[in-house]
């Protein structure tokens, strides 16, 4: 029979082999990042009328590829179309940012080849030709929020004004999750200005 210690040694070792971080689920839990997607559909359901250009929409999506921490390709139809995330920005792939290789690889896990649920609020393009867009897993997981729960990205405050995604990046920022495990990261809109550790 198994004895208490031993078991939580087996545990211990467990999480010290496998650098599993129980800080990195934090902010996963403290926070409610899901949402059923029947009620997000049936709050912008335009099934009774024309869509306009102003109007926010919900649609299934198949994710094709995933470029970088913030950006995905996605197949619409018989359209291929680049959509930037929106409410966040992730470190950047060029230049070879702290992170980003991190967060491109945990978007992929979550979305790449998948199908989810996009909804585009009709907000200014992302620049690139790209459309701004949450994403929603199959599951109801906000992947943007779940993005900053992890550490892979900032709050994008300059375009996004929403409260509940500067709680997420304190939250992760706190408990030194993802890249804010580095001494002072360096936000990829300073980045893209040539900034460097």
């Amino acid at each position: 029979m198994l004895n208490f210690k031993t078991v939580f040694k087996s545990i211990v070792l467990f999480f010290l082999l496998t650098g599993f971080s129980c800080s990195s689920q934090i902010c996963l839990e403290e926070f409610d990042l899901y949402t059923d997607i029947e009620d997000l559909k049936q709050k912008y359901d335009s099934s009774e009328k024309p869509i306009t250009r102003l109007d926010t929409i919900v649609t299934e999506v198949e994710v094709i590829r995933v470029q970088d921490g913030d950006t995905a390709e996605i197949l619409y139809h018989d359209f291929y179309m680049s959509v930037r995330f929106d409410h966040i920005d992730a470190p950047e792939i060029r230049g070879g940012q702290a992170f980003s290789k991190a967060a491109r690889s945990y978007l992929k896990k979550l979305i790449e080849g998948k199908k989810v649920f996009l909804i585009s609020q009709r907000k200014p393009n992302g620049g690139f030709g790209r459309i701004l867009g949450t994403f929603y897993t199959q599951e109801g997981l906000n992947v943007n929020k779940a993005m900053l729960a992890k550490g892979f990205a900032w709050h994008y405050t300059e375009y996004s004004k929403d409260k509940s995604y500067a709680e997420l990046e304190k939250c992760a920022k706190e408990n030194k999750i993802g890249l804010w495990e580095e001494p002072q990261p360096i936000a990829p809109w300073d980045w893209r200005k040539g900034e460097r550790p």
